[in-house]
């Protein structure tokens, strides 16, 4: 069983507006951010407004930072902020761990609060696991009930997902958050461009985060940290199982 981390995410819902590929901003970003590699430039935001009781299809610029081998990628749409690295190799070797993850992904959101402080109203965390190595009849019988016209059937494709929610404590407030576990068998490629690489095994995704219907702006840098950390926590558990499951 060889295992490879190949996707970390963290997003942050707020009000970034604001932040445009603007001169002023994009000196700002060129300034505070060239040294870990992330260049300011522009992406297409597409926008569905309603005018006339007509739809429409409106394209807005926006920020968006992006290491040179595009393994670093820090959007900012006008409602969120997304801050994620892929393992564009397809390495194990090559790429870092959650917690250096989280540590860079500290230091980005303190140097944007540093001119856009705010509050965030939602905070996600998500980790992609591919494990290969392994037989998918196997894995499949271990983690599903088939039907009998099924049960003797070597499955080409399958998936387990589960979601369910619990309390989180957020620097003294009760959080309720959603933790979901998405397990499926692929027979792809994964990387960037001519990085890529055959591959066939199972795609782990945990994706941990707080609640859409409390549109409350409560969450500070703080909180969002203490929220990472310990969803963080969460993820470890959960593929700590899986590992010794799928043994």
């Amino acid at each position: 069983m060889n295992t490879t981390n190949i996707k970390y995410q963290l997003v942050a819902f707020g009000n970034y507006d604001e932040v445009t590929p603007s001169a002023e901003n994009m000196k700002f970003f060129l300034e505070n951010f060239s040294d870990k590699g992330l260049i300011p430039s522009q992406m297409q935001q597409i926008n569905l407004n309603v005018s006339n009781n007509n739809l429409k299809n409106e394209s807005v610029s926006r920020l968006v930072l992006t290491t040179q081998d595009k393994s670093w990628n820090v959007r900012f749409n006008d409602e969120r902020i997304d801050i994620n690295l892929s393992n564009v190799k397809y390495s194990s070797d090559d790429f870092i761990s959650v917690d250096d993850f989280i540590k860079e992904a500290f230091i980005i959101l303190d140097k944007v609060n540093s001119k856009f402080s705010k509050n965030h109203k939602r905070i996600g965390f998500t980790i992609q696991t591919v494990i290969s190595n392994v037989v998918s009849v196997d894995l499949f019988k271990k983690f599903n009930s088939p039907l009998d016209y099924f049960s003797h059937e070597n499955p080409t494709q399958w998936s387990n997902k589960f979601a369910f929610r619990k309390i989180m404590d957020i620097n003294g407030k009760q959080e309720i958050v959603n933790i979901t576990s998405d397990f499926s068998w692929l027979k792809g490629r994964i990387g960037v461009n001519k990085d890529a690489q055959a591959f066939e095994g199972l795609v782990v995704n945990v994706d941990i985060n707080s609640l859409n219907e409390n549109l409350d702006s409560r969450f500070n840098i703080d909180d969002i940290k203490e929220f990472t950390n310990k969803a963080k926590n969460i993820q470890e558990e959960i593929s700590a199982e899986l590992f010794d499951k799928i043994k």
